[in-house]
């Protein structure tokens, strides 16, 4: 990438940051390749987002903005946009308010809705890897339509098939089944604070059908978000519009539809589910098993040592010399057996 698309008003987050997005020293060994990444995943994912916006000036919503990926490009591109960033990662949002100028407003949002915005308030709302991760989406869905003008637009990334391979059951090789796939959620109840949390997968029939109940669904593309060189791998995505009137519940959306697809779908998604905690999470189990009790005998050498080194602390000399010399030798023969 060239250097002068780094010229955008702000700078890189730092590695810490970059890691909870997924740009890491794992992929990218150094530092000039990380910012590369960050710099070029946010401009063609802007890009996206951009092409499907109405023209300057509008009020924008990043919901999910991390460290500025996305809405560094959008602040330097679109200076007439009111632009606001939100997310639960109190340290993103610390980091890019010493880096953003003031006309960009930026807060830390809860895990559940309502956000602090009154009703109708955004042109355009976009969810870059979100929703990809929400198990409670049917609530944060109508929570943006809340906030979002009649007519406004919704852009927001999943995981569907060209993420699959990259999951649970895809890396074990199952095969993605557009048919046979409603929701299916993975690594269930993982914290947004220590990982990524869950990851959902969804179709684009099911979407329709339940998100399609909330809003009008204007595109479908069930991969290449922010990939304009590679369109069939990596996230899909999404561009609804709010309708008028009143929204739905999140019951209503959430419930099964009459697609005769639901119910097989349902039941996959939930022996899929057996599966992931007999081959992952029982395995997982047994393992921090085996190392608790291996601390714990490393902890009844300790204790057994300490007794007797208490017990010639008196002593002086070889006594305390070789008192020393037997408990390590014993220890150490211990762990080796």
């Amino acid at each position: 990438m060239e250097r002068e698309l780094w010229d955008a008003p702000t700078a890189i987050p730092p590695d810490a940051l970059l890691t909870r997005i997924g740009v890491d020293s794992h992929h990218h060994s150094n530092r000039e390749a990380r910012e590369e990444e960050f710099a070029r995943r946010g401009l063609d994912a802007f890009r996206d987002v951009a092409s499907v916006s109405p023209e300057s000036p509008i009020t924008v919503l990043d919901f999910g903005c991390g460290s500025g990926r996305i809405l560094r490009w959008w602040a330097h591109e679109r200076p007439a946009d009111t632009i606001v960033g939100c997310d639960i990662h109190e340290a993103s949002i610390d980091w890019m308010r010493t880096k953003y100028p003031e006309r960009v407003r930026l807060f830390v949002n809860s895990e559940v809705p309502p956000l602090p915005e009154e009703d109708d308030t955004f042109n355009v709302i976009y969810c870059g890897s979100v929703f990809s991760h929400l198990t409670d989406w049917a609530a944060w869905l109508l929570e943006l339509l809340r906030v979002l003008k009649p007519g406004g637009t919704l852009v927001a990334s999943i995981h569907g098939r060209g993420f699959w391979q990259l999951g649970v059951a895809g890396s074990r090789g199952v095969p993605w089944d557009d048919d046979g796939t409603g929701i299916i959620v993975e690594r269930a109840g993982e914290s947004f604070h220590t990982s990524w949390g869950p990851a959902v997968y969804v179709s684009e029939w099911w979407l329709r059908r339940h998100w399609g109940a909330a809003m009008n669904i204007i595109e479908f593309h069930s991969t290449g978000f922010g990939l304009p060189d590679d369109r069939e791998r990596g996230q899909g995505w999404v561009v609804g519009r709010k309708r008028p009137g009143v929204l739905p519940s999140p019951e209503t959306i959430a419930a099964a539809s009459d697609d005769p697809r639901e119910l097989p779908a349902a039941l996959r998604a939930l022996d899929l589910a057996y599966d992931e905690i007999a081959l992952v999470h029982i395995p997982e189990v047994r393992r921090l098993w085996h190392a608790v009790q291996e601390s714990s005998k490393v902890w009844e050498d300790l204790a057994a040592a300490r007794e007797e080194l208490e017990a010639v602390r008196a002593s002086t000399g070889d006594r305390w010399s070789d008192a020393v010399t037997n408990v390590v030798r014993r220890i150490r023969k211990r762990r080796a057996s």
